[in-house]
C-alpha cells in the first residue's frame, strides 16, 4: 500500500474514533455543548464548554473534496454558530493544497506541530515479557477509568465522562491493567474494517516506567488481530527536541513506524474576530 493509501487511511481511522463523541448520551452532548457533522470521510467537531479552549477539530478532509478558502470559511462560520472559542484544523500532509500556506495565512490559521502519526502491520502479534498483562473493561470500570484520565492528563471531571461514555459507541474496546486490583493503566481500541485506531493511553504516574504501557499496546493489538483487522494507527505527541516521549519509544518497541507529521492550524479567538 502507497503512503498516500496508508495516510488516507490512517486519517479515516483517528476521524472515526473521534467521531464517538457524537453518539455519547444527549444529555452530556448537551451540558458540553457538542455539535458537529460527518463531511464526506473527514468530520467537523465543537465542543463549544470544553475548559481548555481546545474543543474543535476537523479531521480526514482533504482527500475527497479539496481543502479550499471556501471549505475553511465554512468550517469557522460553523464553529462560530456553535460558540466554540477556537478553530482546530487537522490535516495529514498528503491531503493539503500546495497553496495550503496562503490560505491558512488568509484566515490566520496558525500551525501547531503536535503529533506524529505511527503504523504497524497487524499480522505479528507482541510478546510481552514483563509482569503485567492487560485484559478488556466492562461497564463496571467506567467510573475507576474515568477517574484515571483525570489523574493523569488532568482532565475536569465532565470530560472524563465523555472518554469514558464513548467506550459504549461501535467498534470500541477498552484494555485494562491492575494491581492489587486498582486500575493504573488503561488504552482504547476502535476497529473499523481493516484498520484500527489506538488512543488514550493512561498509566498512573506512581506506576510508570514498569511495563504496563507496552502490555496495554499487546492486548489491543491481539484484539485488532482477532477482529481481522491489517493497518494498526496511533498518534503520539510531537516532542519539543529530537527525542521521542516514552509513548513513542513504546510503539516503536512493538514495531510501530513513524508514518507522517500530523500538524494542527489553530485560529483563536474565534468568538470576537470575523474575518
Amino acid at each position: 500500500m502507497t503512503t498516500h493509501s496508508l495516510a488516507q487511511l490512517a486519517e479515516r481511522a483517528q476521524t472515526g474514533l473521534t467521531a464517538s463523541v457524537l453518539s455519547v448520551p444527549p444529555s452530556l452532548r448537551k451540558a458540553l455543548g457538542i455539535t458537529g457533522r460527518r463531511i464526506d470521510d473527514g468530520l467537523v467537531l465543537s465542543i463549544a464548554e470544553e475548559p481548555y479552549g481546545m474543543g474543535s477539530a476537523v479531521l480526514g478532509l482533504g482527500f475527497g473534496r479539496p481543502v479550499d478558502a471556501e471549505l475553511v470559511a465554512d468550517l469557522l462560520d460553523f464553529y462560530r454558530t456553535a460558540g466554540s472559542p477556537t478553530a482546530s484544523f487537522t490535516f495529514a500532509p498528503q491531503a493539503l493544497p500546495d497553496q495550503w500556506p496562503e490560505i491558512a495565512a488568509q484566515f490566520n490559521l496558525v500551525e501547531h506541530p503536535m503529533f506524529t502519526v505511527l503504523v504497524r502491520e497487524a499480522i505479528r502479534p507482541l510478546d510481552v515479557t514483563g509482569a503485567h498483562r492487560a485484559r478488556r473493561l466492562n461497564s463496571e470500570h467506567l467510573s475507576e477509568w474515568s477517574k484515571l484520565q483525570q489523574q493523569t492528563f488532568g482532565l475536569k471531571p465532565a470530560l472524563g465522562d465523555l472518554l469514558a461514555a464513548t467506550l459504549a459507541t461501535p467498534g470500541m474496546a477498552a484494555y485494562g491493567v491492575f494491581t492489587a486490583n486498582r486500575l493504573v493503566g488503561t488504552g482504547i481500541v476502535r476497529v473499523d474494517g481493516e484498520s484500527a485506531q489506538f488512543a488514550v493511553g493512561a498509566v498512573h504516574p506512581d506506576h510508570r516506567n514498569q511495563g504496563i504501557h507496552t502490555a496495554l499496546i499487546a492486548a489491543r493489538i491481539e484484539h485488532a488481530r482477532t477482529a481481522g483487522c491489517r493497518w494498526l494507527f496511533a498518534s503520539v505527541t510531537t516532542p519539543d527536541n529530537d527525542e521521542p516521549d516514552p509513548s513513542h519509544r513504546n510503539f516503536h518497541k512493538a514495531g510501530f513506524i513513524d508514518l507522517y507529521p500530523r500538524s494542527t492550524w489553530i485560529r483563536h479567538q474565534l468568538r470576537s474576530l470575523r474575518t
